[in-house]
């Protein structure tokens, strides 16, 4: 099992490789867990919104706020995020509350 110290540690290491805006954030936020309103975070967030992912939820993303069905097997269904569902699993993934 790893401790917190090797865990930051590890998470500094990747921040230092530079990575993507959305990576970058979610390192400070969920690794580092710097507090809301931290300068570095603050920073990272305003990038990753930017992103070309989550534009992409973003531009798909209908008026009423959902991405169409909530959830479906219909597979004929020919959108960028077939339901709703995948978009909010997408949507977590990318850091967005």
């Amino acid at each position: 099992m790893f401790t917190r110290s090797q865990i930051e540690s590890l998470g500094r290491a990747i921040l230092e490789l530079r990575p993507n805006a959305i990576v970058r954030q979610r390192i400070l936020r969920d690794v580092l867990q710097l507090p809301p309103g931290n300068r570095d975070l603050e920073i990272a967030r305003t990038q990753a919104i930017s992103h070309p992912w989550v534009k992409d939820l973003s531009i798909e993303q209908y008026s009423d706020g959902s991405w169409g069905r909530f959830h479906s097997m219909d597979s004929t269904l020919k959108a960028r995020f077939q339901t709703t569902e995948i978009a909010v699993r997408r949507a977590l993934a990318l850091a967005l509350d």
